[in-house]
């Protein structure tokens, strides 16, 4: 007996592009929160080196504790990262958890980890976890999903963006 919250692969129909069709913008988007932890996890690490090697007056015990626990962190997220990008199944719940001390972080990480928490939590995406959908994957390797170019002119603005405000930072020093 599966898990309840997770559909049959009979639900799977005989024609796997229209599947695939259906569950793309989900695939895509759960693989997005995958590159999302990446980040996340390089920003932790390089924060934890960042603590090992300040002048900081602070307790030095406080400091390798402190980067100790970015880097754990860190690193877990980089491990949950690689199995969203990978649609493991057991990626599903450090997820929900992730995204549940994320939802913390008002408004924005409100937002943001509680879409999380529907892509991982909803049947689409209960789905797209299962080994049903990799064989519908493995049956449809011409179907890729194509980002809009809104999309990649947004990207180009935020780093644009984060570009001119941490370059003064970084001058400044």
């Amino acid at each position: 007996m599966g898990n309840p919250d997770t559909p049959p692969v009979s639900d799977i129909p005989e024609n796997p592009e229209e599947v695939r069709r259906a569950h793309l913008n989900t695939e895509a988007s759960i693989q997005a929160v995958g590159a999302l932890y990446y980040l996340g996890a390089l920003i932790l690490v390089a924060t934890a080196l960042g603590g090992f090697f300040t002048d900081s007056e602070a307790n030095l015990g406080v400091r390798v504790a402190t980067a100790t626990l970015l880097a754990g962190v860190g690193v877990f997220q980089l491990f949950v990262g690689t199995g969203l990008r990978r649609l493991m199944p057991w990626a599903r719940i450090p997820t929900a958890i992730l995204s549940g001390i994320g939802m913390l972080g008002f408004p924005v990480g409100t937002l943001v980890n509680g879409y999380i928490l529907y892509l991982v939590l909803s049947r689409k995406g209960a789905l797209v976890f299962t080994d049903g959908y990799k064989a519908v994957v493995s049956a449809t390797p011409d179907i890729k999903y194509k980002t809009p170019k809104a999309i990649w002119i947004l990207l180009g603005l935020l780093i644009a963006i984060l570009f001119l405000a941490i370059v003064p930072l970084v001058a400044g020093r």
